[in-house]
């Protein structure tokens, strides 16, 4: 049946054993469902018949962009480095909790943004981190999500105060881990040059590497780091990536978790050394590379911070598009001024009825990337920086 639905995308094939085992579905005798419990399945199935008859209409009005809140900045990379575990300090984010970061030593004096990866470890429940200037009031965003006991990492670019304190809010209780890739300020010399989003490794093509062993992607001659999305797909076990610049040893750091055999995406600001990256897996996966940018001393275009702010949620109408993302349905959301040639933001795919993903890229372009994976029923986030056509970005599910 797998196989059959593999090549016949109106089809959906259910583990039902799987689901069934989850709860809600009562049965006296573990056979034939009660009455409660076929109601049940049957909501299920109304759900899944929903889902791929639905159209996806634009019936609301997009929401407006937020402010500008620095002067443009460019970049400085480092080979990312762990600045906060609290599984070493002892301490951790209890349910609505929040962590402060000091980076007053690891980042310039005049720095306006960091780029981090966050990564969530140790906890009991579903939840979310939420990563934030601590100088201002926590944004109704979220820049990762989690199951319970599933580690799980975020990408984010968060503004910075003069005091260089980033917070961290979790939702439930957790350990934080924070990892950084670079910052942005007025003395950095680093900037941006857009492309259209293109696949630069797959190796289920090409094969997998070793466990810990280096994979060496080429990205360009004339770039010292680069925007990249990373995949993994078809876990043996349970473990993490780590992407760094090919000079050096192996840091410890993350930039993607997951569990056997799923599929799940991050992203990553990463040096490069002789205009190559690196990547090493923690167990036996798959490995796919989709590149967004490039960042050299010749390149355009500057970074400016806006105050973070919801453009798209279709569970609540917010953007307008409604009521659920439908399979194949491209949906436009202005993410950026009219002469913005990129923007970085969170895009969180819930609750597919399937194993999914999204794809976002300029409205003027079609691209064979991806920037958001999850199993069917979960909830997971990615952080992309991304090419805009007159500041729109378009966003497509499997």
């Amino acid at each position: 049946l797998n196989g059959v639905a593999a090549a016949r995308s109106e089809l959906i094939v259910w583990d039902w054993a799987t689901l069934c085992a989850g709860g809600g579905f009562p049965s006296g005798d573990r056979v034939h469902l009660t009455s409660d419990g076929y109601r049940e399945r049957n909501r299920h199935i109304a759900e899944a018949a929903t889902a791929m008859m639905v159209s996806t209409t634009l019936s609301g009005n997009h929401v407006a962009l937020p402010n500008e809140s620095g002067d443009p900045t460019a970049f400085s990379p480092v080979t990312p480095i762990r600045v906060l575990d609290t599984r070493r300090t002892g301490t951790t984010s209890d349910n609505e909790g929040v962590v402060r970061v000091d980076l007053d030593s690891v980042v310039p004096v005049n720095t306006t943004a960091v780029a981090v990866n966050l990564t969530t470890t140790g906890t009991s429940q579903s939840g979310f981190f939420t990563a934030f200037d601590c100088a201002t009031t926590r944004p109704d965003v979220s820049h990762l999500n989690h199951a319970p006991q599933q580690d799980r990492g975020g990408f984010a670019i968060i503004s910075m105060p003069a005091s260089r304190e980033l917070c961290v809010y979790s939702y439930a209780d957790s350990h934080v881990i924070v990892d950084l890739q670079g910052s942005f300020s007025a003395n950095a010399s680093l900037k941006f040059a857009t492309m259209t989003p293109n696949r630069i490794l797959d190796t289920r093509r090409t094969g997998r590497a070793e466990i810990f062993s280096p994979i060496r992607v080429s990205v360009s001659p004339i770039a010292s780091a680069a925007s990249v999305t990373l995949t993994v797909v078809g876990a043996d076990e349970p473990g993490f990536l780590s992407a760094y610049p090919c000079a050096g040893t192996i840091p410890n750091v993350s930039n993607v978790n997951y569990l056997t055999g799923e599929p799940v995406a991050g992203s990553a600001f990463v040096p490069l050394t002789d205009g190559d990256l690196c990547i090493v897996t923690s167990s036996s996966v798959d490995v796919i590379v989709d590149l967004n940018g490039t960042f050299s001393e010749d390149a355009p275009l500057r970074f400016v911070t806006s105050n973070p702010r919801r453009l798209l949620d279709t569970r609540s109408g917010i953007g307008g598009w409604t009521p659920i993302h439908a399979r194949n349905a491209r949906i436009e959301v202005p993410a950026a001024p009219p002469n913005a040639e990129a923007v970085t933001g969170t895009i969180t795919i819930v609750e597919p009825v399937s194993q999914a993903f999204l794809v976002a890229e300029p409205c003027d372009a079609m691209t064979d990337t991806s920037v958001v994976n999850s199993t069917a029923g979960g909830v997971l986030a990615n952080t992309a920086t991304i090419p805009v056509s007159d500041g729109a970005l378009c966003i497509t599910a499997s």
